[in-house]
């Protein structure tokens, strides 16, 4: 009695096992991925002007030729 449960066990866990293991996995890789350090690119002196450029640029499409010379 002994030896055919102790080997229906086995087999659903070596089935279990099977199938638990590839999410597990891909589960593992995602928290990996997740709290890799992403490298920050250096310092770029440009980009304030840029984007101040760009706010210019927008603030003139939204007001009137007066107001943009005030």
């Amino acid at each position: 009695m002994l030896l055919p449960l102790a080997a229906t066990t086995i087999v659903i866990v070596a089935l279990l096992w099977d199938l638990a293991l590839p999410p597990l996995r891909e589960a593992w890789e995602r928290h990996r991925a997740r709290r890799a350090l992403i490298p920050t690119d250096q310092y770029d002196p440009g980009r304030e002007r840029r984007a101040e450029q760009r706010a210019r640029t927008l603030l003139r499409s939204c007001v009137n030729e007066e107001e943009w010379a005030m």
